[in-house]
């Protein structure tokens, strides 16, 4: 067993040094099921291969012919007139034989439909070049076996990937940016004690130059707050004598220590407790454990009692300082101190873990150890992924988001290929064949492929809307053939998608990802948020902005002159009031969003990173999303997203043009439709602004909107109370 692990350290040493010795265990663990071993598949699997999965089953009823060697490196000479998944199997076994290889002949869509418990056995389906309906039946199968799924799909000089899975916990997220967990701002009694018994103030020039930043800022920090009240630095120009007053401290220009002090000073600014984010999973209904609950429910339970409890708001301390100018003496005992702290609140942790174990009738070890202290580690960066199904995605789709696209210069071309490769699979059930795969007939292929495209946008309430004849003519053109060049890549797309999944390490990608290879582009499409989301983001960020006009947090802003006279007041105030160019259209232009997230840019990046230091604009965009230190913008979006369920149809708001959510207030005499807030505003449509009163039924819910159609009409009592408003002529 010694020799075994020993060897697997040395066979996977650079992948080790990315996800660790847990994750690749879980790989080893993990159990893959490919349908369809063409180019793609075969690429994908390849990349899961070589990086050790447990085993493998490639299920495919086809044969090798001729044409599978030119893109194909998994089959050869020898392999025409054999079995696809034996040929295919046999050389994917040559490049690890420590992975355990076997094959399915018959076809994945057979065995969809007559064998579905087959998959249960696996932990992950990695499904290509599926039609739409193979697609929905196998997402349905696996999401009721709890079996993750990766569609991926490379059709001539086009890629699609997509994942499916019902639910997905990651507790080590590793993101890109995060800060140190070092409690500048809240530090613990030991800390304070070790920060106690050293002096700013030492004459010795060397001793003075090897004190850590951690304890320079920890002193600073509570003189401070003893000279204001308690409170640490809030404003800006607070902030900046803060810095200053870190500053005045430096005996001379050459000690590094204070000036790394003063470059992580905003680490004292940053917000005390566990951040938006994580408080949302804690607040996520699972947070409730019960025996059937998972692992990492039962331990984000914990975390809520530890938050609640013995963390006074904190989630448990991460344990491990950065790299800073120290003595070797400071260093060490700083180290142990963070060491010690976090041991202490794994202890905690550990402790609760098992009281919930045994209150929910299950083994109190069951959960291991270091599970627990990863769990702890890595508190502050857990991620909760859901994923809509595939059958809603096609049946329900984003109405606004997909025209949104097709009408944007930059996504136009992901979005066309997207509803293209949908119109592709209508084109195969309706003639039994690809667009453009036979030779002859391509003229007539374009045209009953731009018919049917066309019947799809309608389908998906996208009437007008049209695709451009180069995309109709290229995926004609393609005629369903597999570029090798293409399908590794996206081979290579899926299998870190994969990895992702099996390792519950990194961030898989939401939405569905296309690989443009005519314009060189990727892209995601998130085209299950619904334009109601974003304007529910944008409220989120315009509070941010306000909390940053309103210094006091008396709840009140005033628009004196004072803020005209801040630069980052009076960019927030002209954030705030930012309206797009053409106000009222249900799109936004790329030069619009651009400058609203300039004037973001300029207000949050001077509160993060200070005054003089730049960051990209990719930069900024990333810590736009980052909980702690910007507006978490995507879990905004998708919180709103998941919890907007109570929709009326296809009722839409005459006011402002949006899909009608929550209460629906329709008025009796003249039929029209208004969504809560428009009701709220005293809003009508213009036709009938000369009115001046008007009666309303409200709709709670799909259901009670049938009701009046549904009942007899003496039936009062079944009836909605009609409510009545006064609009004032204008």
């Amino acid at each position: 067993m010694i020799w075994s692990l020993t060897m697997s350290k040395t066979k996977y040493d650079r992948q080790l040094r990315i996800w660790g010795e847990v994750g690749q265990a879980a790989l080893e663990e993990a159990s893959i099921c490919l349908l369809n071993c063409g180019p793609t598949g075969s690429e994908a699997l390849k990349n899961l291969v070589l990086g050790g999965v447990g085993s493998i089953t490639i299920v495919d009823g086809s044969k090798v012919e001729l044409g599978d060697l030119g893109n194909n490196f998994m089959v050869d000479e020898r392999s025409v007139g054999q079995s696809k998944a034996k040929s295919t199997c046999a050389f994917l076994q040559e490049l690890n034989d420590s992975v355990k290889a076997k094959f399915v002949e018959e076809s994945p869509d057979t065995l969809i439909m007559t064998s579905p418990s087959f998959f249960s056995q696996f932990t992950l389906v990695i499904a290509t070049q599926l039609v739409e309906d193979s697609m929905v039946k196998l997402d349905r199968i696996c999401r009721e076996a709890d079996v993750k799924v990766v569609f991926v799909r490379s059709y001539g000089l086009v890629g699609l990937v997509r994942v499916s899975v019902q639910e997905h916990t990651i507790i080590d997220s590793k993101p890109d940016h995060f800060l140190d967990d070092l409690r500048l701002n809240n530090p613990w009694p030991e800390l304070n004690s070790f920060v106690e018994t050293i002096d700013l103030n030492v004459s010795d020039h060397v001793a003075h130059k090897h004190i850590p930043y951690v304890v320079i800022l920890v002193k600073m920090a509570d003189e401070w707050t003893k000279s204001h009240s308690g409170n640490l630095p809030s404003t800006r120009e607070e902030k900046k004598e803060f810095k200053d007053f870190v500053k005045s401290k430096m005996i001379s220009m050459d000690e590094d220590n204070y000036k790394e002090a003063i470059e992580a000073a905003f680490k004292v600014f940053a917000p005390r407790g566990i951040s938006s984010e994580i408080q949302q999973i804690c607040n996520d209904s699972c947070a409730e454990p019960s025996s059937s609950s998972s692992d990492f429910w039962v331990m984000v339970a914990a975390l809520k009692e530890f938050v609640s409890n013995e963390g006074d708001g904190e989630a448990p301390l991460e344990g491990s300082i950065p790299d800073m100018t120290s003595s070797t003496e400071h260093y060490i005992n700083l180290q142990k101190i963070f060491l010690a702290k976090a041991e202490a609140d794994f202890l905690v942790m550990e402790k609760r873990v098992k009281n919930i174990l045994k209150r929910i009738d299950r083994d109190p070890s069951s959960i291991s150890k270091p599970t627990i202290k990863s769990f702890c580690k890595n508190a502050r960066k857990l991620k909760v992924c859901r994923y809509r199904t595939v059958e809603d995605e096609f049946s329900n789709p984003s109405v606004t988001e997909i025209q949104k696209c097709l009408a944007d210069e930059d996504y136009s071309g992901a979005m066309g290929f997207y509803v293209l490769l949908r119109a592709v699979d209508r084109f195969t059930a309706n003639y039994n064949k690809f667009p453009g795969q036979f030779d002859g007939g391509m003229d007539e292929d374009i045209s009953r492929l731009k018919t049917t495209a066309l019947s799809l946008l309608a389908d998906l309430g996208c009437n007008g809307s049209v695709l451009p004849d180069d995309l109709i003519n290229e995926m004609c053109r393609f005629g369903a053939s597999e570029l090798h060049v293409v399908a590794a890549f996206v081979g290579g797309i899926a299998s870190q998608e994969v990895i992702k999944l099996v390792t519950k390490q990194f961030v898989p990608m939401l939405g569905t990802y296309i690989f443009n290879g005519i314009d060189h582009k990727s892209q995601r499409l998130l085209v299950f948020l619904k334009p109601e989301a974003f304007q529910g983001a944008i409220k989120a960020i315009n509070e941010r902005i306000l909390s940053v006009l309103d210094d006091s947090g008396s709840g009140r802003v005033d628009m004196g002159m004072h803020v005209l006279n801040d630069k980052r007041k009076r960019v927030a105030f002209e954030a705030l009031m930012w309206k797009p160019v053409k106000e009222g259209s249900s799109q936004i232009t790329k030069t619009d969003a651009e400058k609203y997230i300039k004037l973001l840019r300029a207000i949050y990046m001077l509160e993060a990173h200070g005054e003089e230091e730049e960051i990209t604009f990719n930069q900024f965009l990333d810590m736009l999303d980052d909980p702690d230190w910007g507006f978490g913008i995507m879990s905004t979006v998708l919180r709103l997203e998941s919890n907007d369920r109570n929709r009326h149809g296809s009722q839409v708001c005459s006011v402002c043009r949006y899909p009608i959510i929550g209460s629906w207030f329709k008025e009796v005499k003249a039929r029209f439709s208004l969504c809560s807030q428009c009701y709220s505003e005293g809003k009508v449509p213009p036709p009938f602004k000369q009115e001046e009163d008007y009666r309303f039924r409200e709709h709670g819910s799909e259901a009670e909107a049938m009701k009046p159609k549904c009942v007899c009409f003496s039936v009062q009592s079944h009836k909605k109370p009609i409510a009545t408003r006064k609009k004032q002529r204008n």
